[in-house]
């Protein structure tokens, strides 16, 4: 067996997908909902330790429904980008 011939960063994406699959990243959703809610604190965080405070109390003070929601749309959201853009798997 031959291992470690080639990394599969070397090896680019295996399908290419248009810029607008970037808009469908739920992550940086709740990302941009966290900065702002720190950011939004009086007094804002001055050490490491003081900003992970407020990022664990900002992530509590979530609404319940807040992550559900995003996760169950992906499916719904990835088939409309899919009927948008056509098949990546098909030439």
């Amino acid at each position: 067996m031959v291992w470690d011939v080639c990394s599969w960063r070397d090896m680019g994406p295996l399908i290419r997908l248009e810029t607008a699959l970037t808009e469908m990243n739920i992550i940086e959703d709740i990302r941009d909902a966290l900065l702002h809610a720190v950011e939004k604190r009086s007094p804002p965080p001055r050490t490491p330790m003081d900003l992970l405070t407020a990022l664990q109390d900002s992530w509590c003070e979530f609404p319940p429904g807040y992550l559900q929601t995003p996760v169950e749309s992906m499916l719904r959201r990835f088939a409309s980008f899919l009927r948008a853009i056509g098949d990546p798997t098909r030439n």
